[in-house]
């Protein structure tokens, strides 16, 4: 079990500047965490049963989702985007943040994630949901892969 805070939501008052509302926000990662799954190997049975965990947790929301809800950074255990249903809602980092990984730069800043297409609370708890299926399996995910 984690015993540290590695992801924390932030911007999650809805904004209204739009014609429609917006629930977009963003997720914190801690930096640790994430070098700990980038340079874990997963094996691609693992990333799918990851991806069939998320399909429940989804069917909960009552979201249908075509394609994998997690997308791997290739065959590690670091989740660079959480898909949320059709209409382009997803949760994901930018490619210079997982550059960063990869090459071991930028070490003091966190990672960050940024939603896009986020129209009501459910997505907005449907994502966070799915990140906090990922940290909590991580260390599972990764062990003897």
């Amino acid at each position: 079990m984690i015993e540290r805070i590695v992801w924390q939501p932030e911007n999650l008052q809805p904004s209204e500047h739009l014609q429609l509302p917006s629930y977009d926000f963003s997720v914190r990662l801690d930096r640790d965490f994430a070098d700990e799954m980038i340079s874990a190997t997963v094996t691609p049975e693992r990333q799918a049963r990851m991806n069939e965990l998320a399909s429940k947790i989804l069917e909960r929301f009552k979201i249908t989702s075509p394609g994998p809800l997690l997308s791997f950074e290739g065959d590690t255990g670091l989740v660079t985007q959480f898909n949320a249903g059709s209409g382009g809602v997803w949760l994901a980092m930018d490619r210079r943040s997982i550059n960063s990984l990869i090459k071991s730069e930028e070490r003091y800043k966190p990672i960050e994630l940024y939603s896009h297409n986020v129209d009501d609370p459910f997505q907005a708890c449907a994502l966070m949901a799915l990140v906090d299926l990922w940290v909590q399996y991580s260390e599972t995910m990764i062990e003897e892969s």
